[in-house]
């Protein structure tokens, strides 16, 4: 038999993945393969002499130190989840790895890793997590687990943590209801949780970046994460380390979102050794060891830490687990059916018929009311789940089921029901909880309410990304601006140069590029554009160091002009819109003392401007008109704040927090027609080159994402074209303008 494991638990591409083998023959072949839509065989390094024959099993909390090997991972291989497949022969006798090389699925001659990208967000802004610790846990190499005759600690240096190892007992197929919902894998491997979404994801093609869970650790576990819009947690993610705790609430903090589709979630807390090579966990759940491990009795007695709902919204000791035949069919009754995730339509419940609550799963706390026939399910918020948490869906769970110990001290929690709940709340970033371990399972199954919620909720929190496009154009730009023209489909980005040097670059993915020199206005502070559907002109708004705002309007046809609209001394930015209702052109003003001012004017009626706020330490503003309620749209950046001020000439104004982004520096604001939930959108260029969206509307809450990644950003415009869907951010650097178009 032939075993290995990984001395490194991910590695970058263009690195090296040392495997450590054992085997009883004399040669031995690695064949790595990559799990995504497919199971895709990627190098094969032929057969290979072994420094010694012999196969010599460890203990399961010691580190076996076999004999490592050393592969090359080449610099342009994908990031994801590999698998490396092994053979052993001795003369003609051949074995080849356990389940054969359809499936990660196997007790020996597989061993899983993860690539990760040398370049953290530059292609996508979704970070899968691979939650290889609760693999550990449960690995019975070595004959013992956290579980199995557990020593209190395991290493990672031994075969298995997800592939190519034996799981412990009870977990294996043919027990329980294995039989009846998935008898072709284990429970805690790869193969059973992690391999059903990817291939699920990938063929849909939403493609992640990938780390591994102990990348999330430590120092640099935030920085890892920091570059993506939304991170994703899958199957059963259940222990998790105090330092990775941290770094995933720091990423919410900051504005990164969590995407769950996991349960039993954050349940153990796990101590790395200093090398990394192993964990111990305390499994102990007495609420009165003040030494256990359990998430939420060891905040119990250290208030530098929170329980598990703080951060998931959610908690195993308000749901249960069904671990044998016979497991009642139980979904989720559908709360909330007008929230963004049910886009496209809510049923009444979902996923009863494939058992989907189960066999482990989470719960925010519900009132006692909540189990009555026919009431609406109420989170009493007494657990520690965050106050905002909507309730998305409830599982009410039959008396069988087997439950945790609920807090003793908890007249709120004496007389919950135990449900599985899916849930969603904001604290800056966005965190979405399924809730359930068996999501993987009836997700790749097509059960079509679960596939359309994990595409909502993914590309949503992500903000998926397609594509970069370099744009000719001058360099040396200082304030850019850029819009569509729906009369010919042309993209355009309005730039003032340093120069004073006034340019219009055009585009349209059919016809090409130009560019076309539209003025020269010495001292340009910063520049806005748009188009005017009742005379189909380009306007260019531009701002000067005096105070100027003036006005350069141009047609392919029908000529140009030049006129000054306004004067506004101290200007420090401008945006501008078009409000298809009256016909009137804005332009909205920042100047130094904190005044936010809008100029409207129309071609017959004249010039007005009204004070629309004052706003210390403004810097930037952004603007767009929303078809949807006619209302006009200021947003503003000042200290770091995002604001919007909204008004209409009939129904008033008023004005709301967006986000905190400490470190922007430009926004530009846009309205997406599309988009019945999320049609308000900033894009928001940050010092350190993360591009942030921030999305809002009518019927839905905020939520922000890091959807791209630049060096230093000078500014930034943004539009959306109605013709293809496309949602555009158009940056300015100080080498090259790039455009970034991305949609769901």
């Amino acid at each position: 038999m032939i075993q290995a494991y990984p001395d490194s638990l991910s590695v970058i591409a263009g690195g090296t993945i040392a495997l450590h083998i054992g085997t009883d023959h004399p040669e031995f072949r690695v064949v790595l393969f990559r799990q995504g839509a497919l199971l895709e065989q990627m190098q094969d390094f032929g057969w290979q002499s072994t420094s010694h024959v012999g196969f010599s099993p460890g203990a399961a909390d010691v580190d076996w130190r076999w004999d490592g090997y050393d592969f090359d991972i080449p610099t342009d291989w994908l990031s994801g989840a590999y698998v490396a497949m092994l053979w052993e022969r001795d003369g003609s006798a051949e074995n080849g790895p356990d389940g054969g090389t359809m499936t990660t699925a196997g007790n020996f001659g597989k061993a899983l890793f993860v690539v990760r990208t040398p370049a953290p967000g530059r292609r996508t802004t979704m970070l899968y997590r691979v939650p290889i610790a609760t693999y550990h846990a449960y690995n019975v190499s070595g004959g013992a687990s956290l579980y199995h005759s557990s020593p209190g600690r395991v290493t990672m240096h031994r075969p298995g943590g997800g592939a190519g190892g034996a799981v412990t007992d009870f977990e294996t197929p043919g027990m329980g209801d294995q039989d009846a919902l998935d008898a072709a894998s284990s429970r805690q491997t790869f193969e059973h949780y992690d391999a059903r979404f990817i291939r699920w994801l990938e063929a849909s093609g939403l493609q992640p970046d990938y780390c591994a869970d102990i990348d999330c650790h430590g120092e640099d576990g935030l920085a890892q994460m920091t570059p993506y819009g939304v991170v994703i947690s899958v199957g059963h993610d259940e222990y998790w380390s105090t330092e990775m705790r941290a770094n995933l609430a720091a990423y919410v903090a900051q504005g990164g979102n969590l995407a769950l589709f996991s349960g039993n979630t954050c349940w153990w807390r796990i101590h790395y050794d200093a090398d990394l090579a192993g964990f111990a966990c305390n499994r102990s759940g007495d609420v009165n060891d003040p030494s256990s491990d359990q998430w939420w009795i060891a905040a119990r007695y250290d208030d530098t830490l929170q329980n598990e709902n703080a951060l998931i919204g959610a908690s195993y000791r308000n749901g249960g687990g069904w671990w044998w035949a016979g497991r009642p069919l139980v979904g989720y009754t559908v709360q909330n059916p007008q929230h963004w995730v049910y886009e496209g339509g809510a049923p009444a419940e979902f996923g009863t018929a494939q058992s989907l609550v189960g066999y482990e799963c989470d719960g925010a706390e519900l009132t006692a009311a909540s189990a009555n026939p026919g009431a609406t399910a109420q989170a009493t918020y007494a657990d520690g789940t965050p106050p905002n948490l909507t309730l998305l869906g409830v599982g009410l769970l039959p008396g069988a089921w087997s439950f945790n110990v609920k807090e003793p001290d908890s007249a709120t929690a004496a007389a919950a029901p135990f449900a599985a709940t899916m849930g969603i709340y904001s604290a800056s970033g966005t965190v979405f909880n399924a809730g359930v371990i068996d999501w993987p399972r009836v997700l790749e199954a097509g059960e079509p309410t679960v596939e359309r919620i994990t595409r909502t909720a993914i590309t949503r929190l992500g903000g998926i990304s397609f594509g970069k496009a370099s744009l000719a154009g001058p360099l040396r730009v200082h304030a850019l601006d850029a819009f569509y023209t729906p009369d010919d489909h042309f993209r355009h980005v309005i730039t003032g140069q340093e120069d004073g040097t006034l340019t219009e670059v055009f585009f349209n993915p059919n016809e090409g590029t130009g560019e076309a020199h539209i003025g020269t206005l010495g001292g340009i502070v910063d520049v806005a554009g748009f188009y005017s559907a009742d005379d189909h002109f380009r306007h260019a708004i531009v701002a000067q160091q005096d105070g100027s705002i003036t006005e350069v309007f141009f047609h392919p046809t029908l000529g140009h002009g030049q006129t000054q609209i306004g004067q506004f001394p101290g200007v420090v930015a401008i945006a501008a819109f078009y409000s298809g209702d009256d016909h009137y052109r804005h332009v909205i003003v920042a100047q130094q003392d904190g005044s936010l001012s809008e100029l409207f004017y129309h071609p017959q009626f004249g010039i007005g401007a009204a004070l629309l706020g004052r706003f210390e330490g403004i810097s930037d503003v952004g603007a767009f008109y929303s078809q949807d309620d006619h209302y006009r749209h200021a947003i503003v950046l000042a200290n770091g704040d995002v604001s919007e001020v909204f008004f209409n000439p009939k129904q008033g104004s008023g004005v709301a927090p967006l986000a905190h982004i400490p470190d922007a520096r430009r926004i530009s604001g846009f309205y997406v027609a599309d988009d019945p939930f999320f049609s308000r959108r900033v894009c928001a260029a940050a010092a350190d080159g993360r591009l942030h969206e921030v999305r809002f509307g009518l019927r839905a809450g905020i939520v922000r994402s890091v959807i791209a990644n630049f060096s230093v950003m000078i500014d930034v415009g943004a539009f959306f074209s109605p013709d293809d869907g496309f949602r555009h951010a158009v940056v300015s650097e100080a080498a090259e303008t790039t455009e970034l178009f991305y949609r769901p």
